[in-house]
């Protein structure tokens, strides 16, 4: 978590307890301790599930607490019965672990913009996204673009879900992906582009880089290795001995894209993409302090009718 919000800023909002501290403050988790998976479920692979339980502290006895499941008491859609969970966990000796809890939670659009204010990445990513931003783009306004689809993972899905559409465009015509974001930011007199995608997308985003200049030669497309570089020069140089960031350095580098997409003019997101989607919901929440809060669906840029 200390590498995804900013830690201090959360505490304002929730009690917080240090990660590998859980194990012993959930004094009973191996007896009624559980998890309720949400209708938005992740298969997390049995390898990080080991480390998950070690990074929070648990005892070899009390790791079943993962595996433990309370879904048949809960829709698979709807509100939580927070009545129901009082009655079947004491809050005094056990904890909850509830996967994507905000996603139950009934809310009102303000309260959420207030939940997401009180979020932000830690200081340090943001300082990094800043500093990325000056030598990539000076003082220039830049569109940010979020290429989700890769084959080994989202191909897995198609022809199943309906952003399929825009995987078989852009891996067949990039150079019609090109001429409608060229076309589109001409309009907006935007002539830098930051791509941001799955590593295993280099050469389907290389494609797109070379379509989109052999259009105008004016566009200057900038992508994750170009940041990427230039985040590890930092880290190597202003924290060189830290093994936190050395062993967690891909998940910084994702949060650390998702700052550089959340300050750019335009943001055009990836249809059914969470990490997208949340960059989406920032700008709105910052809006009225953020002018560059216009947010575009990339099936609505390709002129693409998904079902």
């Amino acid at each position: 978590m200390f590498h995804v919000l900013d830690v201090e800023a959360l505490s304002k909002l929730v009690n917080l307890v240090l990660p590998f501290e859980v194990g012993k403050t959930c004094s009973k988790l191996s007896d009624s301790g559980a998890t309720i998976p949400t209708y938005f479920h992740q298969n997390i692979p049995r390898v990080r599930k080991t480390d998950l339980k070690k990074y929070f502290g648990f005892s070899n006895e009390k790791q079943d607490y993962f595996d433990k499941k309370l879904e048949r008491n809960f829709s698979r859609k709807g509100e939580l019965d927070f009545g129901m969970i009082e009655k079947l966990m004491n809050y005094s000796e056990n904890c909850l672990l509830q996967e994507h809890p905000v996603r139950n939670m009934k809310r009102e659009s303000e309260l959420w913009n207030e939940i997401v204010r009180a979020t932000p990445r830690p200081k340090y990513v943001r300082k990094a996204a800043e500093w990325i931003r000056e030598m990539l783009f000076g003082e220039h306004e830049y569109a940010a673009i979020h290429w989700r689809y890769n084959s080994r993972d989202w191909g897995k899905h198609c022809p199943k879900w309906p952003s399929c559409k825009i995987f078989k465009l852009g891996i067949e015509t990039p150079e019609i992906f090109a001429q409608k974001i060229t076309k589109l930011l001409t309009e907006k007199n935007i002539f830098k582009i930051y791509i941001a995608a799955p590593p295993d997308q280099a050469t389907t985003v290389a494609n797109f880089r070379y379509e989109i200049q052999k259009i105008d030669a004016k566009f200057e497309v900038l992508v994750g290795t170009d940041a990427e570089k230039l985040l590890e020069a930092r880290r190597s140089l202003l924290f060189p001995n830290c093994s936190f960031l050395k062993k967690h350095f891909n998940n910084i580098f994702s949060i650390t894209e998702q700052e550089i997409c959340f300050h750019s003019k335009l943001f055009i997101r990836a249809d059914q993409s969470t990490w997208s989607g949340n960059i989406r919901q920032e700008r709105i929440a910052w809006a009225a302090q953020n002018s560059t809060s216009e947010n575009l669906e990339l099936s609505k840029v390709l002129d693409l009718k998904l079902d």
